[in-house]
């Protein structure tokens, strides 16, 4: 009779959490406890990563302190980072000429973009239309990280590649009617993108708007992170509706305290709010 053991018989689960309003505590941080009770759940066997709208060039330097082995989901799954290698992967480029559709539909609002491109190890970021209070201030805080370089004159009207087949992200910070409106038209002509518009950080009166390739979404980048690590089970964390699609695949959606109501409404239960580790303290919970 061959016995099988404890170890043997246990799920393989992922625990993937976004960032701002999860993870990171309400100063845009991974506290030093929530760092240490990771740490102690990943040396112990969690499989961890993250999945976020940042790009790897904030990621980074928040999850510094943080030893994740496994691929983290960036740009809303537009790729995979190595937070070791520094190493773009699974990349979803948007269709080719699409991009150059949407920038007439920015343009026709007066709505200012970012562009983000692949360069073969880095991004590479254009932008069209004049440069807002708060996008000086994005490009201020990531101007020298290394992992993606601005090419953005003073005016915000950079002069663009002839080609924009390898775009992996519009980003914009605008007015929530400028930023509604463009969402709206981009939906209205079935544009083959997943196109994101949602208040967050910067109060009610400024929306952030997002378009990726339809194929890019946090869902089926954790699936992708999850079959490279032979997870059988995923457990999701997050806060906003950006992260439903995630909640939807995951064995266990898990709501943080001060999540908007519709992700709460599909999450199996509800934790603290970011203002304590919560997600992290979960994990550890399960792990031992």
């Amino acid at each position: 009779m061959t016995l099988v053991t404890h170890d043997l018989l246990r799920t393989r689960t992922l625990y993937v959490s976004d960032l701002d309003g999860t993870l990171l505590d309400p100063s845009s941080r991974v506290s030093a406890e929530s760092a240490v009770m990771l740490n102690e759940a990943i040396a112990a066997g969690a499989l961890f990563t993250v999945a976020t709208a940042r790009t790897p060039a904030t990621v980074v330097p928040l999850l510094a302190e943080v030893n994740i082995r496994i691929p983290a989901v960036v740009m809303t799954g537009a790729s995979l980072f190595d937070l070791k290698d520094r190493s773009f992967s699974r990349l979803q480029f948007i269709s080719p000429g699409v991009v150059e559709n949407m920038l007439d539909i920015y343009r026709r609002h007066s709505t200012s973009t970012f562009i983000y491109t692949f360069a073969g190890k880095s991004l590479e970021v254009f932008h069209i239309g004049p440069l807002n209070e708060l996008e000086h201030g994005f490009i201020a805080q990531r101007a020298h990280t290394g992992l993606k370089h601005f090419n953005i004159p003073p005016s915000g009207e950079s002069p663009l590649p002839r080609n924009l087949d390898n775009t992996l992200l519009l980003y914009s910070v605008q007015p929530w009617e400028n930023a509604r409106k463009v969402y709206d038209e981009i939906r209205s002509q079935q544009l083959p993108v997943s196109p994101l518009c949602y208040h967050d950080n910067f109060g009610p009166d400024w929306g952030q708007l997002e378009m990726f390739a339809s194929t890019a979404n946090k869902a089926k980048a954790v699936e992708a992170v999850a079959s490279r690590v032979r997870a059988d089970r995923i457990v999701a964390f997050g806060d906003n509706i950006n992260d439903i699609p995630l909640f939807e695949i995951a064995d266990e959606g898990v709501a943080m305290g001060n999540a908007v109501e519709e992700l709460k409404a599909l999450a199996s239960f509800v934790i603290e709010a970011n203002t304590c580790p919560a997600v992290a303290a979960h994990i550890l919970h399960h792990t031992k």
